[in-house]
């Protein structure tokens, strides 16, 4: 093509483009890019007016100031007017999907024009852009002791044997009823495991005097936790501290232990501390 053909061709194309400072504004929404432009139509050049630094919602359909480019899309082939090979260039390969059409962008200004890229446009959808999904927020060991103090833990109960009532300088056991336990929680919408379960208790024998062990004890003929009552002709009421550790996991991963514990107090439960009498074997002695 010689320069007087590709000077009337540009003069053409440029008599067909609508006049761009009179055109009006395409839907911008506060999402929008500057320069996003939804293309449909014609395999031909397409004007569009860009945008100054002017913020998305103060753009208006009557601009106070002209913009400092337009934008033009062109044929893939076309590398730029004046250029020895303009309209004849070396065509790429189109990455758009089949029903559209591939065109070259270019930035027009006072000082030249600049090939920006391809896009495509037409019926059907452009080029997926995969982007990263976001990192989920972080998770804390601070978040995690918070939730751990307000799930809801058994206030377990002491029971003794003898039950209702025992005797003086005897050994009384003491035991109560404890199981781990498993709660689910979701913390800033994740999902964390707490699998809790007692580490100490402390029995508070009704009489003054208390008790720590690391095992919840167990009935007759187990004598594993025993006081003996030094008083007697009163009615003591004992119970049990339970202090409770636990360890937590995210979505199914490792666990790790929470730093921090949950203490329960459990209700009292009153107990006769009676006097032995003598009594007579009928034997004579």
């Amino acid at each position: 093509m010689n320069r007087g053909m590709a000077a009337a061709l540009t003069a053409l194309i440029l008599a067909l483009i609508p006049d761009w400072t009179a055109a009006a504004d395409p839907p911008v929404s506060p999402g929008d890019d500057a320069f996003d432009v939804l293309l449909k139509g014609s395999e031909g050049g397409a004007a569009i007016k860009g945008s100054d630094t002017t913020p998305p919602e103060q753009i208006s359909s009557a601009p106070t100031k002209p913009p400092q480019f337009r934008y033009e899309y062109r044929s893939p082939c076309d590398t730029g007017v004046g250029s020895p090979n303009t309209g004849a260039g070396v065509c790429p390969a189109s990455p758009c999907p089949p029903g559209s059409v591939q065109y070259r962008q270019w930035q027009i200004g006072f000082g030249g024009e600049t090939p920006l890229g391809f896009v495509c446009s037409g019926d059907g959808p452009p080029p997926a852009v995969t982007a990263a999904a976001p990192a989920p927020p972080q998770v804390t060991e601070a978040m995690v002791l918070a939730a751990f103090r307000r799930v809801p833990v058994p206030e377990l109960r002491s029971q003794s044997q003898p039950g209702d009532k025992t005797l003086v300088n005897f050994d009384t056991i003491f035991f109560t009823e404890a199981e781990p336990l498993t709660r689910d929680v979701t913390i800033l919408g994740q999902d964390v495991r707490l699998q809790i379960e007692p580490s100490t208790f402390t029995w508070q024998h009704g009489d003054g005097t208390s008790t720590t062990t690391s095992t919840a004890g167990a009935p007759y003929p187990a004598k594993e936790i025993v006081h003996r009552y030094a008083d007697a002709h009163v009615t003591v009421e004992h119970r049990v501290v339970v202090t409770w550790t636990a360890q937590w996991s995210l979505d199914g991963g490792p666990l790790q232990p929470v730093d921090g514990t949950v203490t329960t107090t459990g209700p009292t439960t009153p107990l006769r501390v009676a006097e032995a009498s003598p009594s007579l074997s009928g034997q004579g002695h």
